[in-house]
């Protein structure tokens, strides 16, 4: 990839991410971004599926979808999600690995095995690709999946999966930041204390579960970078956890 294709590529996944900043739910976050997506990644129609912490369909969003697509769907959904060929069916009940995993699957539905829900639902529908990607909470746990579709026979181009691969692991950090309200600020107090932190290290404590990087404490503080880093790495030491991730959910797993 030469030097201008590459600046072309940054440029359009900052202004993605810049697009998608100010939204303060994240319901509106994934419907702005799919809308956003488009310009970036034509699609003919896209689905989001909203999840509970016991991952079942809590909720669901659709543009460009015919007519009762959307309740076909769901009565798929209901009735064989046993099925092995169930599209979109990414997410599991059972805890994600509690890391920032990324889960993206392209569907070339011309190569998928002949089933029940394929003859019935993809083919009506006439989708020929799906390019659907997973969205979590603080905890780990699936939350949303965007499926992106197409109903032409034109395959996802490299440039289209490069931008929004290279953008997803911002996006889907961007996204989780919502789930910070799970923990609730009247507690934390008696957690830090329960930990023994100082005032200074309870203070960065509270900015870290609000999922704010080294470099804004820093510049909130009006103290040094290297001061904010010494700081966390006692903060981790006290608390018995490596990352910022974990440092949250702990946070979770103690008001339990």
């Amino acid at each position: 990839m030469d030097a201008d294709l590459t600046y072309s590529v940054y440029q359009k996944i900052y202004n993605l991410i810049l697009s998608c900043s100010h939204i303060r739910s994240p319901k509106a976050f994934l419907e702005t971004l799919a809308k956003e997506i488009k310009s970036l990644c034509d699609y003919d129609s896209v689905v989001i599926f909203y999840y509970d912490t016991a991952g079942r369909i809590a909720n669901t969003f659709s543009d460009g979808t015919k007519p009762g697509w959307m309740e076909t769907y769901l009565e798929y959904y209901i009735d064989a999600t046993d099925d092995s060929n169930f599209a979109f069916q990414l997410s599991s009940p059972e805890v994600i690995e509690k890391t920032d995993r990324l889960s993206s699957n392209i569907i070339d539905w011309s190569q998928a095995k002949n089933s029940h829900f394929k003859n019935e639902y993809i083919n009506d529908a006439g989708l020929k690709y799906t390019w659907a990607f997973e969205f979590y909470d603080m905890q780990g746990f699936p939350r949303a999946t965007i499926c992106l579709n197409r109903i032409k026979n034109m395959p996802f181009t490299k440039e289209e999966q490069e931008i929004i691969t290279l953008a997803l692991p911002l996006l889907i950090n961007q996204y989780r930041n919502y789930f910070y309200e799970e923990v609730k600020d009247q507690n934390l107090q008696s957690i830090w204390e329960k930990y023994q932190l100082t005032s200074r290290e309870k203070e960065i404590a509270d900015m870290l579960c609000k999922g704010m990087k080294t470099k804004r404490i820093s510049e909130l503080l009006s103290i040094s970078i290297s001061t904010v880093r010494k700081h966390i790495e006692h903060i981790y030491k006290k608390v018995n956890v490596i990352s910022q991730t974990e440092l949250i959910t702990r946070v979770l797993d103690d008001q339990n």
